[in-house]
């Protein structure tokens, strides 16, 4: 029998253990920062926190309002981690709710990258470089959060997973589709999918 100390530290080795095997590397303060995200998220005030019942979480258009109207650079901080967090949270561990829903992974994928480019721009300290590494690498981190998080061989659809890969999915989710016998290829112009 294993004995783990945390939740954050069993997350953080499922995490490590995912990009080892998909030769993928994430600076060891951005694992440390995606495994303690994933903490906060198993409790159950953070995801559903501003939703009063509306949806599974507060809209992410609403973060950055607030973010661009906080009074000062902690509020700031705080408004664009919460938006950062969320977006990678839902896309990488529900990608099945972000699918087929009007706002879509591109708009997940978007709002999240935006949020720690941000961060990394207003920090001038050794967190900027995590969140670089997040913004750029947001489709790749989603893509090993839900390995992570659901295993190696969870159920989804097929065209949930070419949506995401649409939307500029990661290296592993080009590797599911290639695993289901599927050769992406990109959208035609016009924002036509199927």
């Amino acid at each position: 029998m294993q004995t783990i100390a945390s939740l954050a530290t069993w997350f953080e080795r499922s995490l490590g253990r995912t990009l080892q095997r998909h030769g993928l590397s994430a600076a060891r303060t951005t694992v440390a920062y995606l495994a303690g995200m994933l903490e906060r998220f198993s409790r159950p005030g953070p995801l559903v926190e501003g939703s009063a019942g509306r949806a599974l979480h507060r809209p992410l258009a609403e973060h950055w309002v607030t973010a661009r109207l906080a009074p000062g650079p902690c509020e700031r901080e705080r408004e664009l981690r919460r938006r950062g967090d969320l977006a990678l949270f839902v896309c990488g561990v529900f990608p099945g709710y972000v699918s087929g829903r009007a706002t879509g992974h591109d708009y997940y994928l978007a709002m999240g990258r935006g949020a720690y480019a941000a961060l990394a721009e207003q920090r001038g300290d050794v967190s900027a470089h995590t969140w670089r590494e997040l913004a750029r690498g947001f489709p790749d981190f989603a893509d090993v959060l839900h390995a992570a998080v659901w295993g190696e061989n969870a159920p989804t659809e097929p065209l949930a997973i070419y949506d995401r890969w649409l939307a500029g999915g990661g290296r592993l989710t080009r590797a599911r589709l290639a695993a289901a016998g599927l050769c992406p290829v990109p959208a035609p112009p016009g924002n036509v999918r199927h």
